[in-house]
């Protein structure tokens, strides 16, 4: 049996009036409380026992969601990282390129002055 207790003095005197009864009927047995608490006790029981399923439940499909999430974050964190490593090779490839060219340029300008140079040496020496 719950008893609500308003701060108001007139109900209050209500109340433990019918506090007073409900003890003398319990008291003199006409009113079976054992059946009622067990009841209450058990919906209780089983109302708590469901909110916890539920929860666990939730928490789960939480965890799930946010396992997905991770997954998926990897997974462009990793497609990211290739494509950064295959514009790293392409301009790594390209700078070689750039640098073979540059060098072939140089030894050809130095063969053409080397070529120049000897046949200068030649006319030189007569």
């Amino acid at each position: 049996m719950e008893y609500i207790i308003i701060q108001k003095s007139n109900e209050v005197v209500k109340v433990i009036q019918k506090v007073k009864s409900d003890l003398k009927e319990i008291l003199d047995g006409e009113v079976d409380t054992t059946k009622e608490n067990s009841e209450e006790e058990n919906e209780t029981e089983t109302v708590d026992l469901e909110e916890r399923r539920q929860k666990k439940i939730d928490r789960f499909k939480e965890t799930e969601e946010l396992d997905e999430q991770y997954e998926t974050n990897n997974e462009r964190k990793s497609r990211f990282i290739s494509i950064e490593e295959f514009l790293d090779r392409k301009n790594t490839q390209e700078f070689e390129r750039e640098i073979h060219s540059l060098r072939k340029i140089k030894t050809e300008k130095i063969d053409k002055s080397n070529e120049n140079s000897d046949s200068d040496d030649l006319f030189q020496d007569f």
